[in-house]
């Protein structure tokens, strides 16, 4: 049984073995994979299978169906490096998208509760931006989004929207 890393950082995988009452560890560096050691039976593979299921571990051949992000993935036999590319680029998109989400949900919020605790409407609107600044660490760091949110007394309700709450929309710099 091998699992593989489609995640941006590395990952300890702890799992129990239905004989054994210690758990096992192994390390999986980024866009690496291991073969979980040991002589594994079929109730072997199946425990391991279990405990990860609910934290997102899927089969190989998973990989290429639309899904929310998946960190880590397994086969019967060595996975393939193309295969855990396509994994990792796909986990980027979706933690993009997910991260514009919650900008774009930020900044509704925001605009409300400085609304609200004006005792009305008091912003017509608000712009809000998110630039990430390189460090030492991160020398080429290149992000900058900004949200413009506007009341729209006329939306019937969307992704991240109420009524009559606002709206948002993003823009790139």
């Amino acid at each position: 049984m091998y699992i593989a890393n489609c995640s941006s950082q590395n990952v300890d995988f702890i799992y129990r073995m239905p004989r054994t009452p210690a758990p096992r560890m192994q390390n999986i560096p980024i866009g690496r994979q291991i073969k979980i050691s040991g002589d594994l039976q079929a109730p072997d593979i199946e425990m391991i299978l279990k405990q990860h299921a609910k934290y997102g571990l899927i089969h190989v051949s998973e990989i290429d169906r639309t899904r929310p992000y998946a960190g880590m993935c397994w086969s019967e036999k060595p996975i393939s490096v193309e295969r855990l590319k396509r994994q990792w680029l796909h986990n980027q998109g979706v933690l993009a998208e997910r991260g514009k989400t919650q900008r774009q949900q930020a900044a509704v919020a925001t605009m409300e509760q400085i609304n609200e605790s004006s005792g009305g409407n008091a912003l017509k609107a608000l712009e809000m931006s998110v630039e990430e600044v390189p460090t030492e660490g991160k020398p080429d760091t290149d992000f900058a989004e900004g949200v413009r949110v506007t009341p729209d007394l006329e939306e019937t309700g969307g992704k991240g929207t109420k009524p009559g709450r606002g709206k948002s929309r993003s823009r790139e710099d």
